[in-house]
């Protein structure tokens, strides 16, 4: 081994370590990438547990089988109203309470189907805020007295510190 001096020490050893923040570099592509993958087969078993649950509803609720009967008359508009129930679905915080929710108020899937064949502009604010169908569904889609939502207002801001 010829004589080394500190010069080509300090090279071999900034080659050491290119090399290994590669090898951590392609590491991490590997685990981003894997990570990818489990998130997607994630999101489309919850899709699927959700269609699963809707073509369960179809076959069992005759109120609910006939509002899709009705959409066939006009398939572009079933259309975009499956794709808005969908576009929901994937946008609420928790998709198993949703389809839970589904299923304990009978009322509720329908009543989300009829706004979403309504109004595409409604359907897609619900989808941006999942949360307002709460809101939707305790007024039974009535508007809010003005008193109430005065004092409601009024309540909030009190309580917020200064």
């Amino acid at each position: 081994m010829p004589n080394m001096n500190m010069q080509d020490l300090g090279a071999i050893g900034e080659l050491l370590a290119a090399l290994a923040t590669l090898i951590t570099l392609i590491y991490l592509a590997l685990q981003i990438r894997q990570n990818s993958i489990s998130l997607q087969e994630s999101t489309s078993a919850s899709m699927n547990q959700g269609w699963s649950s809707i073509n369960t509803r179809i076959s069992s609720d005759p109120q609910f089988a006939s509002i899709f009967i009705r959409g066939r008359a006009d398939l572009d508009d079933l259309d975009a109203v499956v794709a808005s129930l969908s576009r929901f679905i994937a946008a609420s915080r928790n998709p198993t309470s949703l389809l839970a929710l589904f299923e304990r108020d009978a009322g509720a899937l329908p009543a989300l189907l009829q706004v979403f064949a309504t109004s595409q502009t409604l359907a897609n604010r619900l989808i941006s805020d999942p949360e307002s169908f709460d809101l939707l569904r305790a007024s039974d889609g009535q508007p809010a007295d003005r008193r109430f939502l005065v004092d409601e207002l009024a309540a909030e801001l009190n309580s917020i510190e200064i």
